[in-house]
């Protein structure tokens, strides 16, 4: 039992002695050997073993300093390319090219040419037509008739016996032109034109409804067009917005399959100085097992990196409206520094209520629905019109006798009409419109309230990332440092590879939560710009 403790004391006194003689060897290459100063353990162990351990330690260290001392910035940069695509210019591609951005054009092509419709409504109405008519035969009745009677006329040739017996000579006189007058005409009929021809004009103006109906309407028209092009806007904002976030999501990607690539060279190397270790019977065989399913384990981390590096790829190439051949070299700007925020939290509020092209068009809209209200309810009153005619026609049917040939003939009136069936229906439509108005103020009021809490989680996100970036900063220093340390102090014997493993896992995380706080400042001042309606131009 005493024998035991001993020699357990005298292992601990060993390495104890070893570790500092080991980091002066590797600090000052002018010391002496520390191969050649070392204590053995217990038992006998020659010099020469000792050597034969040192050779093969010293090699992996050295590929395992090369491999922990890469900077993960270091790295990443090499992935830039000048003239690479930056992120103004992946913005540019997809404002110009995304379907969202078409169909809200659209709207404001409709909405202009729907102002443009109701604007000729001022002018009146006029109208030009033409029109052929072919009429049946009919049997004209002479134009004087004696009597009613369906019987034969009396000729007036007859009724000279009678004028002949008027004693009176000037009631003779008269009385035999009257019969002269009657016996010339009672033979005389109309001519029956059956093709007609007439080319008409006529110009109608609602002089009540330009003041009821056009004019609200016409506003009502023009309020709808801005606020389409204020939804245009909106839809911009959000494709800069979705296209900032693909864009810096792409190079987290990259940064991580980076971090991922360079967490499984490490363990590649370790798994070498783990294996050297093995050979020379300082480390269980159990350890190199362990390696290698850590090893195993950062493979397929770094796959998983892959496929989010295509996965995020082929969504940013979506977006830029690119082929799947073409490849997306970024741009070394992307590193540029993340500028400051300099305004609280309320001033970041008070400019969305100003600048947001969501709440802009909803109020526009509100002022677009009232006025549409005023034009439907003006259609409950009687209206006047203005109306003019002119016509060309052969025969015209205004002269009579008629004779085939044009003829012109005009009129000028004004017309009062009034419908209890389209007061009732014009009633109808203005409830409906005043209900629409109510939806979209309550969707103005809704959009308010939700602005608010937008704001407030993008400010806050914004804080908490860039104190995040400080912290993963430290964060990933101390990672590398206390990798190092366990690096060493496994090739001392000071530490187990379950240490190693460990301090490889945290390097791991701490670097993935680095890229992470450095792409998510990124994307976090990218929500609250878009959030204060920066990208709505």
């Amino acid at each position: 039992m005493r024998v035991s403790i001993v020699i357990t004391l005298l292992t601990s006194f060993i390495f104890m002695m070893h570790r500092p003689l080991t980091a002066r060897a590797e600090e000052d290459p002018a010391a002496p050997d520390s191969s050649e100063t070392e204590i053995s353990p217990p038992g006998d162990v020659s010099n020469e073993n000792a050597e034969r351990r040192a050779t093969p330690r010293t090699e992996a260290q050295s590929e395992l300093e090369a491999t922990s001392e890469e900077s993960l910035m270091d790295a990443f940069e090499e992935l830039l390319i000048p003239g690479g695509l930056t992120v103004e210019q992946a913005v540019e591609l997809a404002r110009n090219r995304a379907p969202a951005a078409r169909k809200a054009e659209a709207g404001v092509e409709i909405a202009e040419a729907r102002a443009k419709e109701l604007r000729a409504s001022f002018w009146g109405r006029a109208e030009l037509g033409y029109r052929y008519t072919r009429i049946s035969r009919i049997e004209m009745p002479n134009l004087f008739e004696m009597s009613d009677d369906p019987s034969p006329s009396a000729d007036p040739e007859q009724l000279r016996p009678v004028v002949d017996a008027v004693q009176d000579p000037s009631a003779r006189l008269l009385f035999g032109t009257y019969v002269d007058m009657l016996s010339s005409m009672s033979s005389l009929t109309f001519p029956i034109l059956r093709n007609q021809h007439a080319f008409t004009a006529s110009y109608t103006y609602p002089v009540t409804d330009v003041f009821t109906r056009v004019i609200p309407g016409y506003r009502a028209s023009k309020l709808a067009k801005e606020a389409s092009e204020y939804e245009r806007s909106s839809v911009l904002a959000g494709v800069e917005r979705d296209t900032r976030i693909a864009y810096y999501e792409y190079a987290r990607a990259l940064s991580s399959r980076i971090v991922a690539q360079q967490s499984r060279r490490q363990m590649e190397a370790a798994r070498e100085q783990v294996a050297a270790l093995v050979a020379t019977g300082m480390l269980p065989r159990v350890d190199l097992m362990r390696m290698d399913a850590q090893v195993a384990s950062t493979s397929v981390l770094e796959a998983q990196a892959e496929a989010g590096v295509r996965a995020s790829e082929e969504y940013l190439k979506a977006l830029l409206g690119l082929s799947r051949d073409e490849v997306v070299a970024l741009a070394p700007s992307l590193l540029d520094p993340v500028g400051e925020v300099t305004l609280s939290e309320e001033e970041a509020y008070e400019t969305a209520l100003r600048e947001r092209p969501e709440l802009l068009a909803l109020r526009v809209a509100t002022q677009a629905q009232r006025e549409a209200a005023r034009a439907e309810a003006g259609g409950r009153y009687p209206q006047i019109f203005a109306v003019a005619n002119a016509e060309i026609s052969n025969p015209n049917q205004r002269i009579i006798p008629q004779t085939q040939e044009f003829r012109e003939s005009w009129d000028v009136s004004a017309v009062l009409r009034w419908s209890p069936d389209e007061t009732v229906v014009a009633s109808r439509r203005m409830r409906v419109a005043l209900a629409e108005l109510q939806r979209i103020e309550a969707d103005e009021v809704a959009l308010t309230d939700a602005l608010r809490a937008e704001i407030a989680q993008a400010y806050h996100s914004y804080e908490a990332a860039r104190r995040g970036l400080e912290a993963a900063t430290i964060g990933v220093e101390a990672a590398e440092e206390s990798y190092r340390i366990r690096a060493m102090q496994l090739e001392a014997g000071a530490a187990v590879t379950r240490d190693l493993i460990d301090a490889e896992a945290d390097l791991t995380r701490a670097r993935l939560e680095f890229v992470a706080a450095t792409i998510g400042i990124r994307q976090a001042k990218v929500a609250l710009e878009h959030a204060m309606g920066v990208y709505a131009r």
